[in-house]
């Protein structure tokens, strides 16, 4: 619990510290500037983009040190994993499954954030971001990775460690803190449930390769929306009428279901070796 409390307040920290970097560069930059007249608007996109690069990258560094490990360590698929074959092959099959199933996820979400209308207090910063020569490898690189990082790595991994028995309790604080951190109305539904998502291929996987691959398509596509689509583009607006919207979501649950269904019969099993290893590992820590 110390160990995820720490990751956790090393990502808070992360974002006060790009957040003083860039009043700081603010200040040099317009040095006729007042703090009291600071506000988001009088940013460039460019302040912006640097810092949010500059606190992903700290956390980037932080976690692994935190959590004393090596920097690919979190990548490297553990003999324990519950995927079923070790072999490069199988483990890409997994991979690919993994984004099929986050596609249905992110028509579901997009959908629901659209019925939902909750307030977006970082559109127009986002659209703005997303022009910027800085936005793919900042938003859909170094962004998921920092996160996956501190919340499947960090978060579920520790409390993984800590209580074996409540793994599942893990993945959903996970989740709900990804959304809450997101601190944007509009976001924190769909991130909540990308989470438990990515929550899931973590604890089966053992890797960050198949949260952190859908991670960054997530967000490529994101990124993608904001350039090449209309502000006020509704998803719902494709459908044929209204009517279609809550069978459209329908329809994409099950298809999920059905998805993560398949993966966990056919290409996971049940490991026992992984649930003794991390009970001996809790115990280990507790002494």
């Amino acid at each position: 619990m110390k160990k995820t409390l720490i990751i956790i307040g090393a990502f808070f920290l992360s974002q006060t510290v790009g957040t003083i970097l860039l009043l700081l560069f603010h200040s040099l930059q317009n040095p006729d500037s007042r703090l009291a007249d600071f506000n988001t608007n009088s940013l460039s996109t460019g302040e912006i983009m640097l810092s949010v690069l500059i606190s992903n990258l700290i956390l980037i560094i932080a976690v692994p040190l935190i959590c004393r490990k090596k920097f690919l360590e979190p990548f490297r698929w553990p003999t324990n994993s519950t995927v079923r074959k070790k072999n490069v092959t199988f483990r890409f099959t997994f991979i690919l499954y993994s984004v099929l199933t986050l596609i249905p996820i992110i028509l579901f979400t997009d959908l629901l954030s659209e019925q939902l209308m909750m307030e977006d207090k970082l559109g127009d910063i986002f659209q703005n971001m997303s022009h910027h020569w800085l936005a793919l490898p900042t938003m859909a690189i170094i962004g998921p990775l920092a996160e996956e990082l501190s919340f499947r790595y960090g978060v579920i991994g520790s409390l993984k460690e800590k209580y074996p028995r409540y793994v599942w309790v893990a993945v959903v604080a996970s989740a709900l803190l990804f959304g809450l951190v997101h601190m944007n109305p509009a976001q924190i539904p769909a991130a909540i449930i990308v989470g438990l998502y990515f929550g899931w291929l973590y604890l089966k996987s053992g890797s960050l390769w198949p949260s952190f691959v859908c991670h960054m398509l997530n967000n490529f596509i994101a990124v993608m929306s904001l350039i090449y689509l209309d502000t006020d583009f509704k998803l719902e607006g494709l459908l044929p009428n209204h009517d279609w919207t809550y069978p459209t979501m329908a329809i994409c649950v099950v298809v999920t279901a059905i998805l993560i269904l398949f993966t966990n019969k056919y290409l996971c099993s049940f490991d026992k070796s992984q649930h003794t290893t991390t009970q001996k590992d809790a115990v280990s820590s507790g002494n």
